[in-house]
């Protein structure tokens, strides 16, 4: 299948669903900032665009994010293994200013966790990438707070949620590449999309250890509450997942996690 097209018909079947929209936020914040945010993104939107046109590669890496972050809110609930799962793309502004792709509801609105999306190719890219993103996890845990997204919606709630535990989502290319031919054939039962499934949910797991342990050092009480409740969820959604998988894909899915880029970054948290 030609790769262009095959990109342009996955973005295209995608395009605002679960995505959230700064304009239904008008009667909570009011028209004046929504035109001042909109006016912030439009600034970066401009920066990003020349950044693009000068450097094809470059360009290449946008469109692919473009493409993940559209998609992964609509398949998140297949991933986790749950039915009418609750999971968004945020808007540019949070995207661009707090730093956060998008944002699962696990049950409740307390145990909300954020992921920023991690999609660069090579091991030695993703490792950098990943130091960088899990260092900032690593100064809001010292700093004593998690993430703010103003553009905040579910079906019981709109406006701002603070400290909301971010985590990074490691799909690696050739991982989208699968969820794509996976979601335009509408077809997840597989042990393709299982294997990628539980790397996505191992890697949360080791994430939030990894967090836990840091928070109660520094007796950051509340933060290791929060870490901890989503732990647990977390938990029961890989044994549920697990459940009918194989020993030994289990066993391989184990040993790719375990040597990640992720991991190693991890190790020295």
């Amino acid at each position: 299948m030609d790769f262009e097209k095959f990109n342009k018909k996955t973005i295209e079947k995608v395009d605002n669903k679960n995505e959230v929209s700064m304009s239904e936020f008008i009667k909570i914040y009011g028209e004046d900032v929504i035109r001042s945010d909109k006016k912030k993104v439009d600034s970066l939107d401009d920066i990003f665009n020349r950044q693009k046109n000068e450097n094809p590669e470059l360009n290449l890496n946008y469109e692919e994010a473009e493409k993940a972050e559209k998609m992964i809110p609509e398949v998140m609930g297949k991933i986790l293994g749950i039915e009418d799962l609750e999971s968004y793309k945020t808007s540019k502004y949070d995207d661009y200013i707090n730093g956060v792709d998008g944002y699962t509801v696990l049950g409740d609105i307390g145990k909300v966790f954020a992921y920023a999306l991690d999609y660069t190719v090579t091991v030695d890219d993703n490792e950098n990438t990943l130091k960088k993103k899990i260092g900032k996890v690593k100064k809001n845990i010292s700093e004593g707070h998690f993430t703010t997204i103003k553009y905040f919606k579910t079906k019981d709630f709109m406006g701002t949620m603070e400290n909301i535990p971010r985590l990074i989502a490691p799909f690696k290319i050739k991982d989208i590449k699968k969820i794509e031919q996976f979601y335009n054939n509408n077809n997840f039962n597989n042990i393709e999309f299982d294997k990628i499934s539980l790397k996505f949910i191992w890697y949360l797991l080791n994430q939030l250890e990894a967090f836990m342990d840091y928070a109660e050092e520094n007796e950051k009480d509340d933060l290791f509450e929060k870490y901890d409740s989503i732990y647990e969820s977390l938990s029961t959604i890989k044994n549920n997942r697990q459940e009918n998988i194989d020993k030994k894909v289990l066993e391989e899915v184990n040993r790719y996690v375990n040597n990640s880029p992720l991991s190693k970054v991890l190790s020295d948290f």
